[in-house]
């Protein structure tokens, strides 16, 4: 997972170093250089940023750079105080995750980019239980023409109709009972 972050606080830099994560770029200082790394790296998925970043943008033009850069990108925003118009325009750029300096601390930032990796573990592990389903299923379809051409049907004049729910097994069953008629 590609992680920068853009907070403007030294001891976050330190605290992740300590819990060797592998965040891609450290803390970085101003608005114009979130803009270049979005721009060299594609891949960034997640950026914590802090609202008051130096820089020559206000927070809408900002935002809407970071989003044109990277439509996919997961940010999670630290306001300086409560503005309900920010967050609606956040919210207007689906950005949910937004937090206020002064309620908000070092531990729980990094509790929230702990929980954003089991998240994409989670996701890896689904991806890849589909494509194991997959995989599965082409090996049967193969299996079922190797059947059927090496054992061509003797008597054509069967009808099988085999019923039952989805996910029941009624090709597996098919298949056991094909093979039985044709030996």
């Amino acid at each position: 997972m590609q992680i920068i972050t853009a907070i403007g606080n030294p001891n976050l830099k330190n605290k992740l170093e300590e819990e060797n994560f592998d965040v891609f770029y450290y803390d970085i200082q101003y608005q114009e250089a979130v803009i270049d790394v979005l721009k060299k790296y594609k891949e960034i998925e997640i950026l914590y940023l802090n609202s008051l970043l130096p820089g020559d943008y206000s927070i809408y033009e900002f935002i809407n750079k970071i989003k044109k850069l990277n439509s996919k990108i997961k940010i999670i925003i630290i306001l300086e105080k409560e503005n309900e118009e920010i967050k609606n325009f956040l919210n207007s750029k689906n950005i949910f995750d937004i937090f206020y300096n002064n309620k908000i601390k070092i531990e729980e930032l990094i509790n929230l980019i702990k929980n954003n990796k089991i998240i994409k573990n989670k996701e890896k592990n689904n991806k890849n239980k589909k494509i194991i389903k997959l995989k599965q299923k082409a090996n049967i379809i193969k299996n079922k023409m190797l059947i059927k051409k090496n054992n061509p049907v003797k008597n054509e004049n069967k009808i099988l109709n085999i019923i039952g729910p989805p996910g029941s097994r009624k090709n597996n069953f098919f298949n056991i009972i094909c093979l039985f008629f044709e030996q």
